[in-house]
Formats: C-alpha cells, sequence, structure tokens
C-alpha cells in the first residue's frame, strides 16, 4: 500500500521506505529520455537490402503487426516463392497464414477476395504476372466493382503483387508487364516499386489499403541493392516519387 502526504513524500507501507515524491518523477523521466534518445539512434541506423528482401521485410512487419493480413499463391509457402520474397514465413507464421495454391490462378484469386469481403488481409502472390491473364474476370468483375455494386457494406483490401518484364531465361509468356490490362478498371490501385527504399515502404501501405492494389515488381530490379532505414516506414501510394526536380516538363 502507498500512502500520500501534503509534505511531498510517499509512504509504502509494504516496504516500510519513505520516497520523495520528486525522485519517482524523475526516474520516470530519466527513463523516457533514454527511450527517445535509443529511438533516435535506431532512425539514424540503415542497413543494406536488395528489393527482394525489402519486400519481405514488408510483409513480415505487416503480418505482424496485423493478425489478418495473410499470403497466398503458388510456392509462396515451403519453397519461399519465386524470388525469396516469402521466404521462411510459413515457418515463423504458420502454413495457414501462407498457404501454398494449386496452378490455378482463377480460383486462389477467388478465394482471397472472398477471404477480403469477410474482414482478412490477402497478399496475393502471382508467380509471374502474366499468369494473372488467368484471373482476369475475378480481378475485373469482383475484386474492383463488388465494393460498388453492394454500395460500400464491405471493401475488398488484397494486394495483388508479382513479378513481371523481361528477364534472364524468361520466355514470351513470362516476360509480360499487365498493368495497361487492368488500368482502365475503375476501383483498383496500380504501384510500381523501383528501389528498395519505396518498395518496403508502399508495400506496407497497400496492405493497409482498403481498396485492390496491384503492386507491380521487375523481375531485373530484385537485387538492386541500397540502404534503407532499420526502423519500419511507410509511403504514400496515391503519389508519384519526384526523383529529381528541373524545369522542363516530362511526360510518361
Amino acid at each position: 500500500m502507498v500512502i500520500g502526504n501534503k509534505s511531498g513524500y510517499i509512504f509504502n507501507g509494504v516496504n516500510k521506505n519513505i520516497i520523495k515524491r520528486g525522485q519517482n518523477e524523475n526516474n520516470s523521466l530519466s527513463k523516457i529520455n533514454e527511450v527517445q534518445n535509443y529511438k533516435k539512434e535506431l532512425e539514424n541506423i540503415k542497413i543494406k537490402r536488395n528489393i527482394s528482401e525489402a519486400l519481405h521485410m514488408a510483409t513480415y512487419e505487416e503480418m505482424k503487426r496485423d493478425k489478418n493480413v495473410f499470403v497466398l499463391g503458388e510456392d509462396v509457402g515451403l519453397y519461399g516463392g519465386s524470388y525469396n520474397v516469402t521466404k521462411n514465413l510459413a515457418h515463423l507464421f504458420g502454413f495457414a497464414r501462407v498457404l501454398d495454391t494449386p496452378i490455378c490462378e482463377n480460383a486462389f484469386m477467388g478465394l482471397g477476395i472472398g477471404s477480403s469481403i469477410n474482414g482478412l488481409r490477402p497478399i496475393i502472390e502471382g508467380m509471374n504476372l502474366s499468369f494473372l491473364i488467368l484471373a482476369f474476370n475475378q480481378i475485373s468483375n469482383n475484386a474492383c466493382m463488388l465494393r460498388y455494386m453492394c454500395d460500400g457494406q464491405f471493401n475488398i483490401p488484397i494486394v495483388i503483387r508479382g513479378p513481371g518484364g523481361i528477364g534472364k531465361q524468361l520466355g514470351p509468356e513470362h516476360s509480360q508487364r499487365i498493368e495497361s490490362y487492368i488500368m482502365s478498371i475503375p476501383g483498383i490501385k496500380i504501384v510500381a516499386c523501383s528501389t528498395p527504399f519505396n518498395a518496403r515502404g508502399l508495400l506496407k501501405s497497400a496492405i493497409r489499403e482498403n481498396n485492390p492494389v496491384l503492386f507491380l515488381e521487375h523481375v531485373l530490379l530484385y537485387n538492386k541493392e541500397e540502404e534503407i532505414p532499420i526502423l519500419p516506414y511507410t509511403l504514400p501510394i496515391d503519389k508519384a516519387e519526384v526523383v529529381k526536380k528541373g524545369n522542363d516538363l516530362t511526360i510518361l
């Protein structure tokens, strides 16, 4: 039992000690300052990662932060994904949250959409973006439209991500980019990462988004390295990154 009095002392009836009130306050302030200083030190610490590792960090952090986040796709579990983005996540979170699927893009896209209607936040990995053309009906008529058809009664918080573009030892059917097919569909946001820094921050924001997001990765950029903060961070997905300011007009 702790009893206070007007003299500014606290009498601890259990330990029979008399403690100056200000002493406790000073100790608390000292600990707060230590934590703040430690956080500032962490903010200055950076680690070198490539894009594949940065995407892995983002996925791990969001799965740890939110139990409703899970991953599904071909070889995402035991194998760890074609480019190691989901490596070891099944052992950390269980195979129920890192779900290996059959080779049937239309089916597991529907599974992801249905789970999102019921409150989960799936990250749907296409082993190759070209293969997701097989799930075009699910993406267009279900993922993008259901929220509007049901007058906003529920959201579709899914992230559709995976590799695309021309790469080493990839044939024509493994080298496509599908954003031009998707961009005309209302209700979906399209995000493309280009560096480890923006890959991690953009993917974390995409996972937290309440509407469908198509997250594009390029095969030839997975091994691109740079230093990124050790602490978690997010980047906005509703605006482009200004790499360099200038006086001329650039149209992309």
